[in-house]
């Protein structure tokens, strides 16, 4: 998104650094540790990576919850999708369950 991009200091006019692999991977991957930092783990960032923060937050509140799957059905389907699709890819890249 472009507030997120600038606020992750990418320019996203004329270039548009958010097409450029190591710019935009670099700034993913410090977005990524904020989230985790803010959310305390990994699939509420992603989460909140994919859905919006903002979004994850209300969603915690609102329900009392502390995990993603006591947020997880009042989610996107895509998000719902795409944390255990990037939880199990990580699995099995890396051995490591997040």
């Amino acid at each position: 998104m472009p507030d997120t991009a600038h606020a992750l200091g990418l320019a996203t006019f004329l270039p548009d650094e958010r097409t450029d692999p190591q710019k935009s991977a670099r700034a993913a991957g410090h977005y990524l540790r904020s989230l985790f930092d803010k959310f305390g783990s990994w699939p509420l960032a992603l989460a909140a990576y994919n859905a919006g923060e903002g979004r994850v937050s209300r969603l915690l509140a609102s329900r009392g919850a502390t995990d993603f799957a006591g947020v997880s059905s009042a989610l996107p389907a895509e998000t719902r999708m795409y944390v255990p699709k990037v939880c199990a890819l990580v699995a099995i890249r890396t051995g490591t369950v997040l």
